[in-house]
């Protein structure tokens, strides 16, 4: 788990591991360093749904400096993101000519929507390190996986879909198999690491909590030509 950046503003990055580890009570965070720059992270889990893993996320962001903390592949924390223009979602539309119209958007690095704040620079920072990280785990587990930059949260998204894969001219949509199996495998749209709960209302009118799922988004600059 990336708890963020080390605040070096009052010392070194071993002291503010030793702050992390004495005051916020996190004897186990470690340094990690991250194209260079070093932050703080801890734990070590076997995916990111299991309990141990939520229970710490959900502990840890209780703490002020460490509201932003995410959960990422161990393979992410320890090695240097890809931040290659290959997983940059912008440069697909070009690379793969006019039929790239969607992709499967899987997780989003931001503020949840219930804080009020408006993400500094470095919650920003982070947001973009983390979905880089994560497609870059992603793609290291053969999925082609990409991540887009907005100007207040990062997504990451598996695959590139034309209009073969998608015919929304009925309802429900039908998809191709391809889609439907990158659906299968990726249902969840992830928030930092973590499944976004929503409530709504079955047939009988019981108000009812579901997960919410992975979407299809439009490529940037994909036209519907």
């Amino acid at each position: 788990m990336i708890l963020g950046r080390a605040d070096t503003s009052r010392g070194t990055p071993e002291m503010a591991l030793e702050r992390a580890r004495e005051f916020e009570g996190l004897g186990g965070a470690y340094l990690v360093d991250r194209g260079g720059v070093a932050h703080l992270a801890y734990g070590a889990y076997a995916g990111p749904r299991g309990s141990e893993a939520q229970a710490d996320l959900a502990r840890i962001r209780t703490k002020t400096p460490f509201r932003t903390a995410v959960l990422l592949p161990l393979a992410a924390e320890t090695g240097a993101a890809a931040a290659d223009t290959e997983l940059d979602l912008r440069t697909v539309a070009k690379r793969y000519g006019p039929n790239a119209l969607y992709t499967l958007q899987v997780a989003v690095y931001g503020l949840s929507p219930s804080d009020p704040r408006q993400p500094s620079g470095e919650d920003l920072a982070s947001f973009r390190r983390a979905a880089e990280d994560a497609a870059a785990a992603f793609r290291a587990a053969g999925e082609e996986a990409f991540y887009l930059h907005g100007p207040q949260n990062s997504i990451v998204t598996i695959g590139v879909f034309g209009r073969e894969d998608l015919d929304d001219s009925v309802n429900p949509p039908v998809l191709s198999r391809r889609l439907r199996e990158t659906h299968e495998r990726h249902p969840h749209n992830l928030l930092n690491g973590q499944a976004i709960r929503m409530t709504g209302r079955a047939a009988s009118g019981a108000v009812v909590e579901q997960l919410q799922t992975s979407q299809l988004v439009e490529v940037p600059g994909a036209g519907r030509r």
